[in-house]
This record gives structure tokens, sequence and C-alpha cells, in this order.
């Protein structure tokens, strides 16, 4: 029995899963200077689905399956959740935000829900500053991936973390 006992624990060591946790980044695409009738400014906000989980506690139901079901019906939440959590200014005017729709996207790590956020620009801006404070003080390994996104192209992600929580884009 004593010859058994280290091959029972390597088995069992050998059999314990992995739980690797990969740190939670956003996706923030600001999208400037498109073509009549869209607007002159729009924000697109891929957010993970587990973060907006752990801040709302999205899964009623604990069956560790967030829906579109229980995503829609937390619409609003989600919108107070995550716009009181970014500034966004254009030209050194900062603007309203507001959620002009909800979708949902699956990207390499899970399911993000899909912000499409409304701004009162009135004229694409020549700069766009982005104060960012999402998860911050909850996680400090989240990061937000700032993208600028004109007709000519889009930019290298700005990265933001509580170290760095404003991303300047020089529109022209």
């Amino acid at each position: 029995m004593s010859r058994l006992l280290p091959l029972l624990l390597l088995a069992l060591l050998w059999s314990v899963p992995a739980a690797a946790h990969k740190p939670s980044d956003s996706y923030l695409r600001v999208r400037v200077g498109a073509p009549a009738p869209d607007p002159p400014l729009t924000l697109r906000w891929d957010v993970s689905l587990r973060d907006l989980d752990f801040l709302l506690g999205l899964d009623v139901n604990g069956d560790s399956a967030i829906t579109w079901g229980e995503v829609r019906t937390r619409r609003d939440d989600i919108a107070a959740a995550t716009l009181s959590r970014i500034t966004v200014s254009a030209d050194d005017r900062q603007l309203s935000l507001r959620l002009d729709d909800l979708l949902v996207t699956e990207h390499s790590d899970g399911a993000h829900a899909v912000l499409i956020v409304g701004t009162d620009a009135e004229t694409p801006p020549a700069a766009v500053e982005v104060a960012y404070r999402l998860l911050f003080e909850e996680d400090p390994t989240h990061r937000g991936l700032v993208f600028l996104e004109t007709p000519g192209g889009s930019s290298a992600p700005v990265i933001l973390s509580p170290e760095a929580r404003v991303a300047t884009l020089a529109v022209s």
C-alpha cells in the first residue's frame, strides 16, 4: 500500500485542471468622421459579460451561463454601470453619452456585450480624450484598449490601466 500512495498522489495532482484566469480587457472603438447621415462621433464598447456579471450579477439563475435575456433585461443597469465609468471629450468639450444599442458578440476570451454609444458631438473633432475607469478599483489587472477609427482607417490601441487612465487621440 505504501508504494501505491505516491502513485495515487501523482495521479490526483495530474488530474486537477489548471485554473488560469485571463486578465479582463474591454475594447473601446472611438468612431470619428463617418459620412453623413451617421453621427460625427460614436463609440463601440465591447465589455466582457463575465466582467459585467462581476459588477452587476447578471447570471440571476446561477447556472454560469449568461443568456441574452439576462443581458437584455439589465440594459439600464449595464448603461449606468459602464457609462458612469468613462468620460469622453471632443476638442476639450465633455460629451454627453447615451446607450443607443446593446448587442452581444464573441471574442477569443468569451462573450462580450457590445454597447453602441451615441454622443452629442455636432461635428467631427480634431482631438478626442477618453478618461477610463471601468473595473480598475475591482480588478487592477483590467485593461481598456482604445482604438480610433476614422474613414481613413483604425489606429493601434492605446492601452489604459490603473496607472494610465486617459487616452488622447489626435484625429487629424
